[in-house]
């Protein structure tokens, strides 16, 4: 079973999901003492949620922007699966 989402669910959606990251990007600058991980895999995860909110509302618009939201899903999962790698290749201490 497939649902399509409409043009105004897709904005919202995608809007929310950059204000969380936002949010989460913000959080992490403020008590950054409080990051169990560093602090570059913590603005990947808050830059993600952007990257997903910005191909949502692109993807909402006409043709042009339709293609471009497929392009900032396909980089998105580049990036995922270039943190995999790096932790996967990373030396054993």
């Amino acid at each position: 079973m497939t649902t399509e989402l409409s043009r105004r669910q897709r904005l919202t959606i995608g809007a929310l999901l950059m204000a969380f990251a936002a949010g989460v990007l913000i959080a992490i600058h403020f008590h950054p003492q409080q990051l169990r991980a560093p602090a570059w895999v913590a603005y990947a995860a808050g830059g993600s949620f952007a990257l997903v909110g910005a191909a949502l509302i692109a993807g909402a618009a006409p043709d042009l922007l339709c293609r471009v939201g497929f392009g900032l899903g396909a980089l998105l999962g580049l990036f995922i699966l270039v943190l995999m790698l790096r932790q996967a290749l990373k030396p054993w201490r």
